[in-house]
């Protein structure tokens, strides 16, 4: 399938009925006119995610590398800033809502 084929996919599913506005903001996150299918596919997998209304929470820790560690067993790191100044609002990972604890130095 050529990418345009995917994006027309994409974007039909994103207009959908199927889906609600909290799925589509979610997923903006990760499509932004990208030809990136490895980056369209958590597009999608955050969708599906959000699909299955997993309403959790997923608490990310920073660690004094800076990098980003979940819940739900994973590591994530940005060039820069936080998830929130990236605008990650859910885990893309497992979907559910963020809830970012930054790195304390004095703790």
């Amino acid at each position: 399938m050529k990418n345009t084929e995917i994006k027309v996919l994409f974007d039909a599913w994103m207009k959908s009925d199927d889906v609600s506005l909290a799925e589509i903001d979610f997923v903006k996150q990760y499509y932004d006119e990208t030809d990136d299918l490895e980056y369209m596919a958590h597009g999608f997998y955050a969708g599906y995610c959000l699909a299955e209304r997993h309403s959790g929470q997923c608490t990310w820790t920073q660690d004094s590398d800076g990098i980003w560690h979940t819940s739900c067993g994973q590591a994530h790191e940005f060039t820069t800033g936080t998830p929130e100044e990236n605008q990650h609002l859910y885990c893309p990972y497992c979907g559910n809502v963020l809830e970012a604890k930054e790195y304390d130095d004095e703790v």
